[in-house]
């Protein structure tokens, strides 16, 4: 995916102090951009006279926020240390001989306006093999031809689309020139944003450019001549994380490709087909045999027509829906996990929800589950019989409290508090009968998405339930979770247990954790951190792992034989641990539980 990369121009907002630069460097940090930007004029070199008005407001502005070039170096490491990139503004060539040696501790360079026909300047940068951004503000499209014309296919060049007005208003802003730009240079293109409101970034990103320049500043407000056309360190925020939504929201340019949240939508609200009686093996099928009947967990309605007529493999009952598999011979009629995987390795679990336990118990014979289940089944009266004595079991308390309502036990509403820690108390009565029945302990799996304060607080509220409902018996953990969350037939911002700094409270606070390797790659995606560094902060926090592996930040469950060979590192420490592992591949539990065999035959040839 081409990202829309956010550049904080920190320019001259920090008012010649040092210690305002790094308030400055710090907030852009926070905010989740990767790049920064100086300016810098050597005073000796920037104003010939003061004989206009606006010549003497500039030069006093430049003297008044000048900083040494020691000092920007100083700065410049500090950024890097904190893992930006950094940049800086020439107005001339020989400025850049100011720096010397230090000159290559910068990481990008920039052509402001005025210089953009500068062509000296230009190439003394090209030179240095890094990437020179060009701002095209105050010229005309035969200026810029000649731009363009010079420098086609000089790939560390990127013209910057530029209004240089200060502030730019909406109706001078021409934004839609960036997709003229981005067709005549033909390669990637960025926009210097002077606009009085930010949202002219979030247009010309959508307008398809690569990079957007905008002034940071810790108050709009502070006397200066560009504080005012800047965003201040909480709307800087705000606009990173939106232009990272943009970087999705413009893909598409191709044939049309349905997400998993369409996908779960059409099985809720879809139809499929439903014996209504008994078939044995080796029935051809009519469609006066089956029920068209919600949720379409089988075949959908086209599906259906194309094996009307055709034989079945597998024998159908009463109620049961109608899938591929039933007209597929089957390749391994039982898959044996005790036979199956190395002895090594006897920590393979399967996610089942109560209704479907027997079936996989002949399917599979295996003697290890995790209980999905509603929030229903565990108000109200189960059959303990499912549950045998050989078996291990670990138990997923249910996301929701009702059909409209997450759980939340921290809630400032009492009917949802209590309702959620009823859903909880009734998930830990169930894994102590679990215990008493097998004499193994039980992990109890949460996943709570909703806080109101800090972070910090919320974790510490979840230590102590932890705590609470944890004893020899039973544990209870909470589940890393995905950037977005399929909620309510949506996709839900979580923005808790989701990032590095999650992980380090985590870590900081001791607090068990059930690692969804899923969800932890999609985080890593999404934020674009290391995930086998990340794994490296909790993995003594983790207690419990769900395996699959992801397609981007909301793919959830994609089968392993798609990991990468660091997010096989991670798997290769989670099988060979002594905690139980889930196989938690999306939707593995439809289509004759075709998801889970794949994935047991993958276990099968990687790790035996």
């Amino acid at each position: 995916m081409n990202s829309v990369e956010l550049i904080a121009e920190i320019g001259i907002n920090h008012d010649g102090s040092i210690e305002k630069c790094k308030k400055l460097i710090d907030g852009s940090n926070h905010s989740g951009c990767k790049y920064i930007k100086f300016q810098y004029r050597n005073l000796n070199r920037s104003y010939h006279s003061e004989k206009e008005i606006g010549d003497e407001i500039l030069r006093k502005e430049i003297n008044r926020c000048f900083i040494k070039p020691q000092d920007l170096i100083n700065l410049t490491e500090y950024a890097k240390s904190l893992g930006l990139f950094v940049g800086i503004s020439f107005f001339c060539s020989d400025d850049i001989n100011d720096f010397k040696k230090d000159l290559k501790k910068f990481d990008f360079f920039k052509i402001p306006s005025p210089e953009m026909n500068n062509t000296y300047l230009i190439d003394k940068l090209l030179n240095l093999d890094k990437t020179v951004f060009c701002s095209t503000g105050a010229h005309s499209q035969s200026d810029i031809d000649i731009l363009i014309k010079r420098y086609k296919g000089q790939k560390n060049l990127i013209p910057m689309h530029c209004v240089s007005n200060y502030p730019l208003e909406a109706f001078n802003s021409i934004i839609g020139y960036i997709r003229y730009l981005k067709k005549i240079w033909g390669g990637k293109v960025g926009y210097s944003s002077h606009d009085k409101d930010q949202i002219g970034c979030i247009v010309a990103a959508s307008m398809g450019a690569d990079y957007i320049e905008r002034h940071v500043t810790l108050d709009i407000n502070s006397d200066g001549l560009d504080h005012s056309t800047s965003s201040n360190l909480a709307k800087f925020k705000l606009l990173n994380e939106q232009l990272k939504l943009v970087s999705y929201q413009r893909l598409g340019d191709n044939p049309r490709i349905i997400n998993q949240g369409e996908i779960i939508n059409l099985q809720n609200l879809g139809r499929s087909f439903y014996a209504i009686k008994n078939f044995k093996k080796g029935y051809k099928i009519n469609d006066k045999d089956f029920e068209y009947r919600s949720p379409r967990t089988g075949l959908g309605f086209k599906e259906f027509k194309n094996y009307l007529g055709k034989e079945i493999y597998s024998s159908i009952s009463k109620g049961e829906v109608l899938s591929e598999y039933h007209f597929k011979k089957p390749a391994i009629k039982n898959f044996d996990i005790s036979g199956l995987l190395n002895k090594k390795i006897n920590n393979i679990s399967l996610p089942v929800r109560l209704h479907d336990i027997e079936k996989i118990r002949k399917i599979f014979n295996i003697s290890s589950y995790e209980c999905h289940l509603s929030f229903g089944e565990v108000l109200n009266n189960k059959d303990l019989n499912l549950f045998l004595n050989d078996e291990s079991y670990s138990i997923h308390i249910p996301d929701y409290i009702s059909s409209t309502q997450l759980i939340d036990p921290f809630s400032e509403n009492k009917s949802t508090k209590e309702k959620s820690i009823l859903l909880i108390k009734k998930t830990h009565e169930l894994g102590t009968y679990l215990y008493n029945l097998t004499g193994k302990k039980i992990i109890i799996v949460g996943s709570f998405s909703i806080y109101k304060k800090s972070k910090k607080e919320f974790y510490y509220s979840l230590k102590k339930l932890h705590n609470q409902f944890s004893d020899y018996r039973v544990e209870l953990c909470f589940q890393l979770l995905p950037p977005f969350a399929w909620y309510f037939g949506g996709s839900i911002k979580v923005d808790i247990f989701d990032s590095m700094e999650d992980y380090k409270l985590i870590s900081d606070l001791n607090l068990k954790i059930c690692t969804d390797l899923s969800h932890l790659l999609m985080s890593s995606y999404y934020y674009n951190f290391d995930p086998e560094k990340a794994f490296e902060l909790i993995e003594n926090n983790s207690v419990h792992f769900h395996i699959s592996g992801a397609d981007g930040p909301d793919g959830e469950g994609k089968g392993l034989e798609h990991l990468k060979n660091n997010e096989k590192r991670i798997l290769d420490k989670m099988i060979f641990s002594d905690k139980l592992c889930v196989i938690e591949v999306w939707q593995g539990h439809l289509n004759g539980f075709n998801g889970f065999k794949e994935e047991i035959e993958y276990i099968n040839k990687v790790y035996s």
